[in-house]
Formats: structure tokens, sequence, C-alpha cells
């Protein structure tokens, strides 16, 4: 056989590496061309050819492209602490096959990659042989699974005419991994998922790097906010809010009216979305901060508050939280009342509770009451007065002398919760540490409470 006989399965092996048959033709290959090579040496009968260093070297050979078969044919796995983002695209041919990997995949991975010395994303390339195996959502699930990766990109390249000029034409769709959630949320994130990953690029094959650069560009946005809903689905607040975080920065930096569809949506939700997710990130550090009391998740609220500033300057939750803050980190009360004045409104009273207990707190029981008054008659979520019996605990636990709160526990326990052996507790040690001549008015009411629960 002459040099393009051998060239020509070469080729063919290549093309059709991950097939039990190009295994076959490997092995054939690994045994024959030895023998070729040794037989135009030594110009002797083909016996003779088989000395045991010679079959040594060729069953090496043999084992060597078993192995490489093998490990080739193993699909990649996802690194530790990393977001695995999966490219599962099949090519009609070999050309279309070389565009894909060297300007689609790539440019992919670049831009996903982008601005990020210490990049959270792992872009796995899967090989043809695998991305040719995806028929369905479902095979694409169970290859996301298999590869342990949190998003997978699957579909099609292939080279099609559009008004008389030659384009590559991606066909894709994507699967996206999060924690189980109530159907009814799953299928909200569906439809806008559905809404935004488009299911059809066209590029034109004379200015394809471009081509490939805009819709890498595109698919990537898409991509990383996605991952940011899922994340924040997963409760992962702190990654959906940096990636939000990341995307409405990037959006202010672009020009708007060149906007396609899927990027004014994102453009329109992204805010609110990347609100929510601060504030979830928010109340975690503060949660974290009520179980440990390690002044570092109070830390760590900051710059996420800081954050909502900017981008939500009226949040009413976010007033509250910063009037939190305010307090429990830098004892400002001053400042945590000038929080919870901003937070005002009439639909939810929970402003009120916190209003009152910073009243309390500077001993002014006059104002706390009417605050408190305000709070028992408003609307608030069922979980306020327990939170609220909780925070004044913590705070009596650090600063005893802060008596007065006692009276505040003992009503919150007797007007909201109905808790009549709690509220007496409270109430009796209200009157243990009050010394007689302070707080008189208060001092008579809760005797006057206390009456009422012993009956």
């Amino acid at each position: 056989m002459d040099f393009e006989g051998w060239e020509r399965i070469l080729n063919w092996i290549k093309q059709h590496w991950y097939s039990k048959r190009a295994l076959l033709v490997a092995i054939i290959l690994a045994i024959c061309l030895p023998l070729v090579v040794f037989y135009n040496i030594d110009r002797i009968d083909i016996i003779k050819l088989f000395t045991l260093r010679r079959i040594l070297l060729i069953a090496i050979l043999v084992c060597a492209t078993i192995f490489a078969w093998f490990f080739n044919r193993k699909l990649p796995k996802n690194l530790p602490d990393k977001l695995g983002i999966v490219v599962a695209i099949k090519a009609e041919n070999e050309t279309v096959k070389i565009r894909l990997k060297n300007d689609f995949a790539k440019e992919l991975t670049n831009i996903i990659n982008r601005n990020q010395k210490q990049s959270s994303f792992n872009v796995i390339e899967i090989t043809e042989y695998y991305a040719s195996k995806i028929k369905s959502a479902g095979d694409a699930t169970k290859l996301l699974a298999k590869v342990k990766g949190h998003f997978v990109i699957y579909g099609e390249c292939k080279e099609r005419l559009i008004e008389g000029k030659k384009h590559y034409v991606l066909a894709l769709d994507a699967i996206v991994a999060h924690s189980p959630i109530p159907i009814s949320v799953s299928n909200q994130f569906s439809k806008e998922f559905g809404q935004l990953f488009p299911k059809k690029l066209a590029v034109n094959i004379d200015n394809e790097l471009i081509g490939f650069e805009i819709s890498s560009d595109l698919i990537a946005f898409i991509t990383k906010y996605i991952i940011s809903i899922a994340a924040f689905l997963s409760y992962d607040y702190s990654l959906s809010s940096s990636l939000q975080m990341a995307l409405y920065n990037e959006l202010k930096n672009l020009n708007r009216a060149k906007f396609v569809d899927p990027l004014k949506r994102i453009g329109n939700k992204l805010p609110s979305r990347l609100v929510e997710s601060l504030l979830a990130l928010s109340r975690l550090h503060y949660y974290m901060y009520s179980k440990t009391k390690d002044k570092n998740y109070l830390n760590q609220m900051e710059p996420v508050l800081a954050q909502l500033s900017d981008i939500d300057p009226q949040n009413y939750h976010a007033h509250l939280l910063r009037g939190i803050y305010y307090f429990l980190g830098e004892r400002n009360v001053s400042a945590a009342k000038v929080e919870i004045n901003r937070s005002r409104n009439k639909i939810d009273h929970t402003w009120c509770y916190s209003q009152a207990f910073l009243h309390a707190y500077e001993e002014h029981l006059d104002s706390a009451m009417k605050s408190y008054n305000a709070a028992f008659k408003g609307t608030f979520g069922k979980h306020v007065p327990i939170e609220t019996e909780q925070f004044i605990a913590d705070v009596l636990e650090i600063e005893p002398d802060k008596y007065q709160l006692w009276f505040c526990l003992g009503l919150v326990n007797y007007r909201v919760k109905g808790d009549l052996s709690l509220a007496k507790a409270d109430f009796e040690k209200f009157l243990s540490m009050c010394p007689e001549d302070k707080f008189s008015k208060y001092r008579k009411l809760a005797g006057e409470y206390l009456k009422k629960i012993n009956g």
C-alpha cells in the first residue's frame, strides 16, 4: 500500500475514532504497520519477522491503542467547586466541526471567563461522539448528571444557504440544573428560560469570526443570567447576586438601542432579580449572625446593603435590614432610626416594630407604646412577632441593664402571640429589675397586665 493509502486509513480512523469499528481498524493497523516496516527493513520470510522483541513491541502498540481509545471515550468531569457549563454541539461534517471548535466553542469559553482572574466557571467541551447521542432533553439531562455539570448547551451546527449566502446555522437548546423547587416556580422558570435562550443562530461564513463572536457573546450572557436564577432557586444567593451584579454592570455599558429581544427581556427583569438576590443574601447573613453571634456576618451585610442602596435606594426591606445592621453592627441608633423612618408605609407595619424597639432602647417608652399600638393594629407577617421577641432577647443578653425591654417582650407575648405564660414571666422580670422611681406609668401597666393574666 502506498503512502496515500495509509493516510486515507488514518484519516478515516480519526473521523470515526470513537466508534468500535475505528478501534478494530486501529488495532489491525497497529499490528500491520510495524510488520510492513520490519519486512521492508529485513526483506525476509513473513514468519521470521515475528521475533520475541517485535511481538512485544506490537503488543505494546495494540495495548496503547486500546488504552487511548478508552481514555478518549471517557466523559470529562467537572472540577470541584466550579460551575460546569457543558457544550455538546454536533456538526454535520469535518469542516463545520473544525469551525465550531476553533471559533464558537473557544469564543464562548473566553467570554464566560472574561474579566475573572479566578473564574468560577468551567467550560467542558463534549466530543462529537457523545454530542451525537443526544436526541432529547432527557439525554441531555443524563449527560449533565454524568459530567457533574450545572448547565448544558446542546444541539447541532449545519452549513446552509440563506438568501443565496452560505451560513453556519446553530440549532441549540439548553438545560439548567437546580435544587428541587415547587412545580409552579419550576414552570415559571422554564417559561422564562424558553423565552431567553435562542433556538437558532445563523452565522455568515464570509464573516464567521465576527458572527461566532457575537453569537457566543449573546449565549454567554444569557447562560450567566440563567445560571444566576438557578443559583437563586438553589439558595446560593452569593453566586446569584455576584453573577447578576456583573451582568447589571455589563448592561449599563451596552447601547440599549442595539439590544436583541433576549437582552431586552433580561434588561427589564435583571434589576428586580438582582435586588431579590441581594435582599436574600443580606437576610442570610443576618440569619447566620442571629444563630452564631459572629460579627463577621454583620460585616458581610454592609457591602450588600450598599449595593442595594445604589440599585434601589427606596427599597422597603433594604431600609429595615439597614436599620438592623446599624443597630447591631455599630449601635448607631440615630442611623438606624433614619432608615426605619424611610421605610414608613401603610401596607406593611413591620417597620413599626423596629421603630418601637429603638424608642424603647433609648428609654422613650411613651413613643415606643405608640409605635407598638400601631404595629399591633397593622399588617405584618406571622414571623415578625417571633423574630421581634428573639431580637429583643438577644439584646438583653448582651445589655441586661436595658430592663425596659422586658416590658416590650411582655407586650409582644401578651397582645400579639397570646403566650400568657411568657408574658407573665416577662412582666415580672421587668418589675423586679426596674427601680420603683422609674417608668412608674409602665410599672403600673405591667401590674395591670399581670392581674389580667392571673385572673
